[in-house]
This record gives structure tokens, sequence and C-alpha cells, in this order.
């Protein structure tokens, strides 16, 4: 995948259910959120680590959002991994609605 001037790569082994993502080989049967930083950098992407989180959580899904921000909403880590307090500059405005909709109850 390419946006905005940065690759995205991914590739699967679907018999030992592994995706490899930034170079890293990920366990499917361990994993299914990837926390990602440096989009923005210079330097590319790295992984900041790794998590399972139940997908039963998405079912929680209202019809005011969609299954990640039930899931963001019900899982504070996640939450917390998105620096909803930081300064975002011009985009200040469009993340704090973002942050607004996946705040834990």
């Amino acid at each position: 995948m390419f946006a905005g001037g940065a690759t995205l790569s991914l590739s699967f082994d679907y018999d030992r259910s592994i995706v490899s993502l930034l170079g890293q080989p990920l366990s499917l049967a361990a994993t299914n959120v990837v926390l990602v930083d440096g989009a923005n950098s210079a330097d590319g992407s790295w992984i900041v680590g790794t998590r399972w989180v139940d997908p039963a959580l998405a079912e929680s899904a209202t019809p005011r959002d969609d299954a990640i921000s039930a899931i963001i909403r019900r899982t504070p880590e996640l939450y917390d991994y998105l620096r909803c307090g930081a300064e975002f500059g011009d985009q200040g405005p469009i993340v704090r609605i973002l942050c607004d909709q996946v705040r834990p109850e």
C-alpha cells in the first residue's frame, strides 16, 4: 500500500499464520492489534507493540460507531496509545472529534 509518500507492505504465510509487517514477523494466533509509530517520520514507521484484543468487543458496536471504535472504547490501553491529550496543530480539531468517538466509557 502506498499513501502520502509512505509505503506499507504486508506479506502473509497462511500455512504458519504469520504476517510480516515492517519487516517483523507477527503470529496471527497471538496478535490482532499492531501499534505503529512514526507514520510521518523521515525514517519510516516502526512497530512499538502488539496486542491480542478480544474480537467479541467488536460486537458491542452501536449504530453511532464501527467495530474498531467500539474496541478502542472498551480497551483503555489502546485509547492511551492514541495520545488524545497531545497537540496536533492544524489537525487538532479533527483529532479531538476522533478521540471523542473512541474515549472509554
